[in-house]
């Protein structure tokens, strides 16, 4: 028969008694979605993505090639996006890679 003695001893159960006023005495905090509440309208990142590699295409017919940089500069990216997005738009088939380093340029494939 158990006599609320975990421990063994004859001490009442502290460590029960500790855990449940922890419980009780506990409160809980519930933050809104911001996202949710957002009345503007949030494209998907396949959209985003798409809508970045057009304006891409768009500085390419402007000016014959576009370089990282001005990537980064006219979308308002970092390098690291601005690197990747290039890369994906390789991948495709969308632009080629011209030169090395920092002198590469895409170009339309």
């Amino acid at each position: 028969m158990h006599d609320g003695n975990i421990l063994g001893g004859s001490q009442p159960d502290t460590v029960t008694l500790q855990v449940n006023n922890a419980i009780r005495d506990a409160f809980k905090i519930s933050l809104p979605n911001i996202n949710i509440l957002s009345s503007s309208f949030s494209p998907e990142p396949f959209d985003i993505l798409i809508t970045r590699e057009n304006q891409v295409m768009q500085l390419i017919d402007q000016k014959g090639y576009i370089q990282r940089k001005e990537v980064e500069l006219a979308l308002n990216i970092s390098q690291q996006t601005s690197v990747l997005l290039l890369r994906t738009m390789v991948k495709k088939g969308l632009v080629k890679k011209v030169g090395a380093g920092k002198l590469v340029k895409c170009t339309r494939a």
